[in-house]
């Protein structure tokens, strides 16, 4: 027998699909009316994210495809407003410092427009001015050198309704 890690993957496809084996019996009507456990998988939450360096679009975009589906990555303010227009996803990840619309105005522009996406600034600033204006706006505040450890748990906390601050020291 071949190990499976060798095989071409048309013939894992094949092989996969041939020896299918269900895990339990089929479920009746009847069981589908009485288990209310049952449920259609929730779809990833949307996100945009919007940074001038494509590095860091591409790290961000990494790092969230797990928990999250990106769908969009843009480089300035404005292509971001015009985007959570377009896609309406549940947050957008805004840099603060970006060339044309920076994320503070871009920010302002999606309230403004009435966007139910969450707002997150994702910023190498950590002067408390910054900090206190995102927390006025209602937005939580990423900073960049705790992104592995604070985007994820920023976007979903945002998601939940609450606000997110990294720690500055």
């Amino acid at each position: 027998m071949v190990p499976s890690n060798q095989l071409p993957e048309e013939a894992l496809f094949e092989m996969s699909t041939q020896h299918y084996v269900p895990l339990r019996r089929s479920l009746s009507p009847v069981d589908l009316e009485n288990n209310s456990k049952l449920t259609a998988p929730r779809p990833k939450p949307r996100v945009i994210v919007a940074d001038d360096h494509h590095a860091m679009l591409e790290e961000m975009s990494r790092l969230l495809k797990g928990d999250f589906e990106v769908v969009a990555a843009v480089t300035n303010g404005a292509l971001a407003v015009q985007n959570v227009a377009d896609l309406k996803p549940d947050a957008v990840v805004l840099d603060i410092h970006m060339p044309g619309m920076d994320g503070i105005e871009a920010a302002r522009n999606l309230m403004r427009l009435g966007s139910s996406a969450k707002i997150i600034f994702l910023t190498i600033e950590i002067d408390p001015e910054y900090v206190e204006l995102a927390t006025t706006m209602g937005v939580s505040y990423v900073v960049k050198t705790r992104l592995y450890h604070d985007l994820i748990i920023a976007i979903k906390e945002a998601l939940a309704g609450r606000l997110f601050v990294s720690s500055l020291m």
